[in-house]
Formats: structure tokens, C-alpha cells, sequence
């Protein structure tokens, strides 16, 4: 059996020898996995995805009539597999005994079927029953499953993914949200591949793990975090309860972004009763809110007096008053002021940060002689953004995200956040010369601000230890945990403690809502989309008391396109400059009307911008309630004027009212 080779199947599909020669391929394991063998890999087992292409290509375009053949004995050999499964309940775990075929053949089966069932698109039944098989393998058999599939090319890792992404999300569809046990196990199969991903270093990205029909609202995520926080607290009571924050890597952004708030809606309103509470014995009424008075000259100043001073209040909602100034603050000024108190912790002269130009990011100074206090404001400043929903205009390498979520960063991960000198440091560790030539120790030179240069030893008596081709790997992972880690350690530490004053539960991060997500995922959180799609800004915008309004026949108020003949000559001129606008006064325009030049993770059409008429007066300039993401057009006559007005509002504005 194991001499049955590819090109003897071949010869057998020939005349009336086809259906028999599909039974005997696919009836065995053992015959199975030695077919699709690489002929000089057999002793590995590693199967060759190029002659399970020639399978189904073969059978697609030569023997469609035999695809029906080659299901009903993948499922037979399903049945083989196992020693039984029993279905106790349709709503229960499925029992599922251990395989019959364990090791190097049933997973060059598994690999073999997992291809063919998307290429020849199989039915799920085979598919979901293959799931049963998957979630009982045994460690090392799985450890070896995974191993094949990663030797495969990226485009057949990421159809198997495709193939488990399918069962999930139309599983799901039918029982509308329900997650039914079968789905569970693919569910987990999927975490298999997206762990092993990341141990192999595998072609998958973040985005491709995301499943949409689980992420755009089809299942109650809400009640999902409240379990996963119950299984994080109280583990033994809430053990074998399933909820999609366990596997975290289906969500897409978005929809963490949905949960963080519903986290910050929950954990608000505590405070706020807590606070109604405490009011009755102080006689003090409560006040929901945390509200920050600062004057626009001294705003770090007065913010950080304030914060260090009510740390009680964080995890309220946040209102800020500008002194002297008037206003409601119902959202805008609170960007205002994010967007000015963040300018001013990312000044160079104050020596916060410093500006990374090689890899245009803002950084820790190798060296910070200040109070570790300022940097457990800055992390509390991030954190407010976050928690009342403005995204900011900072420019942080990937480490500041890791260190955030508590990663720490090795050699693979500098990359990520400075590419140039990890550029560097793999020219040392691959260069053929004799790295002694070099003239490097282990020992690094740093600046301090507004001091000379320093040498630091890397390790006790570094200065003094000459790096060769012998000990170069060493010295490069310890320059790269140097750059990562040690020498910003206590700033990072400072920083993530004022960040979870605000982000934390009581100070336990154990079911912090923050460890859904990745390090890119929480850059997308703060920063907002890195592009801006502006081209899709008209289609999703509202408009009100222009004459775009008319009434159906059953009276109700209706907007007609933007675009239609009969929308108002002020809209038609707006759309016209608007599509003569450079990129920067595009950012400058959103600014205007939004009060931020970013957008949120879903980009202009989560803006939800409005524009309202301003009237006949001609006279004003256009305005704008930044809490609400309206511009108020004034209906001017003329291009020229709709133009000149427009630049002056957005070019000249600064808070309410011009300065």
C-alpha cells in the first residue's frame, strides 16, 4: 500500500478503474498521506500541496462525475478515523473518542482533506465533523499538524483559514448569534492556526484572523465581555462558559472599540452612583462628572495639578472649561483640549519625549532626570482620550503599544518600532567579515538632555569586552532589549501606571478590557485610522434646512441625494471647492468641524457629519458644533464667496469664537 504513488492513481482514473481507484485512495491513511507525500520528504511526512492541486483540478475539468465519489469516501474515512462519536444533544459538546490513526498519517489526511474541501468547496457536514477530530488531538500530533500546514505555500494556509472562517460565520448566521458547540470547535482550530502563526512566524496577518460576521453585530458582544469577566474572576464558578473575548483575535477593531466603551459606560456609571452615595454623608451634591478648569496658557500645568489631585475622578466623564472662555463643553471642547494638552506633552523643550526623524516617532529619552510623576500623567492623558472617545494626533512606535499591554520586546519586535536599527544590527549578525574589525564593545553611547555623551556598558564590564562573530548574537539581543526595555524601563513604568489609573479596574488589570486587544488594535484605538478616505466623506453626509428636504407621499420627511439635480446651489458649490482642496486643507476642514484632523476606526462615515443651513446671512462665517460634528453653511450666492469665507473660518479659528 504504501507504493501507491500519485502517477498510479493517475493511470487508474482512466476508463472504468476511476471510482475504485478514488475508494482506494481516500479509504486509508496510510495510503492517503504516502500518495501526497513529497518523494524526497517522506521521512518527515511532509505532504506536497502541488499534487492535491493536480487532484481537484483533475477531477474538476476531466471527472466532475467522480467529486461525489470523493466526499462520500472522505466522510467514510471520517467514520474510520474515530472509534465512535456520540451526539448525546444538539445543544451539548460533542463526544468525540481519541483516533484510531494517531501521528504522521492522519495528519497528512487532515492536511489532504482540509485542501480538497475548499478547493472542491465539500460539504459542511464532512467539514464540521473534521472539526470533532481536530479538538481532540493529542499535544504532539497537533504539534505536527501544524508544522505541515505551515511548510505549505501562503495562499493554501490562508484557504484552510478561509475554510474555518466560512463554517464560523455561516453557522452563525443560521442560528442567529447562537454559537453552537460545532462552531466552538472551529473556533478553537482557529486559535490553533493563529498561535501557530505567530510561534512559525506564518504569512497571516491580524486582519486576516478577523471574522466580520462575528464582529459586525450579529452576536451580543456585550454579554460575551460580561462572561469572559465572570471566567476571569471567578474561574471555577463560571468554568466551560464559552464567549468570543477568549478568542479575541475574531474581533476586528471596530468591534473591541464597541466594547471598550461599553466597558467605559458600565465603569462610569458606577462611579457616578458611587458618588451619589458618598453624597449623603457629606451633604456634598454628587457631580458625575470629572471637569478640568485650565487656562489655554497653562494647560499641562493646571491639567496635571487637577489629575494628581482627583484621581478618584478619572474614570468619570469628562468635561473641561477653558478660563475665561464661553461654551458647553457637550464633547468639543474636550477635544480642543486633548488636542492642545497633547502638543504641549509632546514639546521638545519640555523633554518628555524626543522625536525619533529617522523613524518620525516620538520616544522616552534615553536618559530622564525628571519626576517619573510626568510621564504617569502623559500615560493618564492617553488614557482619558481613550475612555471618552477622542482620538489623537501622536505618532508612538509599535513598542509603546506593547509596553502598554505588558509585552515585553525582544530582538523581532524592534523591527516593528525602529526598522533602521534593526536594519543595522542584522547587517552584524549576517555580515562575513570579521566583526572584531569593527571595533565594538558591549557598551552603548547615549545623550541626555542638555548633556555631553555617554558610553553605558550593556553588561558588567562591558567596556571592555570586544563584540566578535563568536558572541555577536548576544551583544545584538542585548542592544535590542537596551533599546525596548531597559534603558526607558522606568519611564514605561510610570507611563502604563497613569494609563490603567484611568484603564484599569481598581487597580487590577486582570480583566482589563485592554487585553482583547493587540498592540496594533490599541494604536488604531488612540491614533484613529492612519488614512483618510476622504473621497467617501459626501456620500455619508446629512444635511438639514436646505432644500434637499421634501415629503413622500406619506408625508414623512425625506433627504434626497446629494448629488440629485435639485440639491442646493450652496451644497453644489461646497462639494466643488471641497474637491479642490489639498490633502492638509482637507485635515484642516475636518478639524474645523469635528474639532480633531482624525477620524475613528471606521472611518468618515462614522463621523455622522451634518450640515446645516445657516440662513440668509451672508455676512457670517460658516461655524461649527464640534460636538456634534456639524458645520453651519450660511447660504451664500456666489462660489467666490462660499470660498473666501470658508478659508477664513478654517484658517483663523481657534475655540469659540476667532483669536
Amino acid at each position: 500500500m504504501k507504493g501507491y504513488t500519485w502517477e498510479r492513481f493517475v493511470e487508474e482514473l482512466k476508463g472504468d478503474k476511476a471510482q475504485p481507484a478514488i475508494i482506494k485512495l481516500f479509504s486509508n491513511p496510510s495510503i492517503l498521506g504516502h500518495s501526497f507525500m513529497k518523494q524526497d520528504q517522506k521521512a518527515k511526512g511532509e505532504i506536497d500541496p502541488e499534487i492535491i492541486t493536480k487532484l481537484t483540478s483533475t477531477l474538476l475539468s476531466s471527472h466532475p462525475h467522480l467529486i461525489k465519489t470523493l466526499k462520500i469516501a472522505q466522510k467514510d474515512l471520517l467514520t474510520v478515523l474515530a472509534e465512535d462519536q456520540i451526539w448525546d444533544d444538539p445543544f451539548e459538546e460533542p463526544k468525540v473518542t481519541p483516533w484510531r490513526e494517531a501521528g504522521i498519517m492522519s495528519n497528512c489526511y487532515i492536511a489532504v482533506i482540509l485542501q480538497t474541501c475548499q478547493m472542491l468547496k465539500m460539504d459542511w457536514k464532512t467539514v464540521e465533523s473534521l472539526c470533532g477530530h481536530l479538538a481532540n488531538l493529542e499535544e504532539d500530533v497537533l504539534m505536527d499538524l501544524e508544522s505541515k500546514i505551515f511548510a505549505m505555500e501562503s495562499g493554501y494556509i490562508r484557504m484552510i483559514l478561509k475554510l474555518f472562517q466560512s463554517i464560523i460565520s455561516i453557522r452563525i448566521k443560521e442560528s442567529s448569534g447562537y454559537i453552537k458547540p460545532l462552531v466552538r470547535q472551529a473556533i478553537k482550530f482557529v486559535k490553533i492556526l493563529n498561535e501557530a502563526n505567530k510561534r512559525y512566524r506564518g504569512p497571516l496577518q491580524l486582519e486576516d484572523f478577523y471574522n466580520q460576521t462575528a464582529s459586525d453585530g450579529s452576536i451580543d458582544l456585550n454579554k460575551h465581555y460580561f462572561i469572559w469577566v465572570c471566567t476571569m474572576e471567578e474561574p471555577k464558578k463560571w468554568l466551560n462558559q464559552f464567549t468570543l473575548c477568549s478568542y479575541p483575535f475574531l474581533l476586528d477593531t471596530r468591534a473591541k472599540k464597541k466594547i471598550i466603551e461599553y466597558d467605559a459606560f458600565i465603569t462610569q456609571s458606577r462611579y457616578f452612583e458611587q458618588s451619589v452615595r458618598l453624597s449623603y454623608f457629606s451633604m456634598i451634591p454628587p457631580n458625575p462628572y470629572l471637569v478640568l478648569c485650565v487656562r489655554r496658557s497653562h494647560i499641562l500645568e493646571d491639567s496635571v495639578l487637577q489629575l494628581t489631585s482627583r484621581k478618584v475622578d478619572l474614570k468619570k466623564t469628562m468635561r473641561v472649561v477653558f478660563y475665561g472662555e464661553e461654551g458647553v463643553d457637550a464633547g468639543g471642547v474636550t477635544k480642543e483640549f486633548f488636542h492642545l494638552i497633547i502638543k504641549e506633552l509632546l514639546n521638545p523643550d519640555r523633554g518628555l519625549f524626543i522625536w525619533d526623524e529617522t523613524h518620525k516617532c516620538h520616544w522616552f529619552p534615553r536618559k530622564r532626570v525628571s519626576s517619573r510623576w510626568e510621564y504617569s500623567v502623559a500615560g493618564a492623558i492617553i488614557g482619558l482620550a481613550i475612555y471618552n472617545r477622542v482620538v489623537l494626533d501622536v505618532r508612538f512606535p509599535y513598542a509603546m503599544y506593547a509596553h502598554l499591554l505588558g509585552y515585553k520586546q525582544t530582538l523581532s519586535d524592534l523591527r516593528k518600532s525602529f526598522p533602521e536599527t534593526y536594519k543595522g544590527l542584522h547587517t552584524l549578525l549576517t555580515m562575513h567579515e570579521d566583526v572584531k574589525n569593527l571595533g565594538l564593545t558591549f557598551e552603548v553611547t547615549t545623550t541626555g538632555i542638555g548633556e555631553d555623551s555617554k558610553d553605558i556598558p550593556l553588561i558588567p564590564g562591558g567596556e571592555n569586552i570586544v563584540v566578535t562573530s563568536e558572541n555577536r548574537k548576544r551583544y545584538v539581543e542585548i542592544y535590542a532589549d537596551w533599546v525596548l526595555n531597559k534603558s526607558v524601563e522606568a519611564s514605561v513604568i510610570a507611563f502604563r501606571k497613569g494609563f490603567y489609573d484611568v484603564c484599569g479596574e481598581m487597580g487590577e488589570t486582570k480583566a482589563s478590557v485592554f487585553r482583547l486587544l493587540a498592540p496594533q488594535e490599541l494604536q488604531r484605538l488612540i491614533c484613529g485610522s492612519e488614512t483618510i478616505d476622504f473621497a467617501n466623506l459626501e456620500p455619508s453626509v446629512r444635511y438639514v434646512g436646505f432644500d434637499t428636504l421634501t415629503s413622500n407621499a406619506t408625508g414623512k420627511r425625506e433627504q434626497k441625494e446629494s448629488g440629485s439635480a435639485d440639491v442646493h446651489p450652496v451644497i453644489k458649490n461646497f462639494w466643488k471647492l471641497y474637491g479642490t482642496l489639498t490633502y492638509i486643507q482637507k485635515k484642516k476642514l475636518l478639524a474645523f468641524i469635528t474639532g480633531s484632523d482624525r477620524i475613528p476606526i471606521g472611518g468618515v462615515k462614522d463621523l455622522n457629519m451634518v450640515i446645516q443651513s445657516g440662513g440668509e446671512n451672508v455676512l457670517n462665517l460658516p461655524s461649527a458644533h464640534t460636538c456634534f460634528h456639524t458645520l453651519i453653511l450660511p447660504n451664500y450666492k456666489t462660489y467666490e464667496l462660499l470660498k473666501t469665507k470658508l478659508f477664513i473660518a478654517i484658517e483663523h479659528s481657534q475655540g469659540f469664537g476667532l483669536q
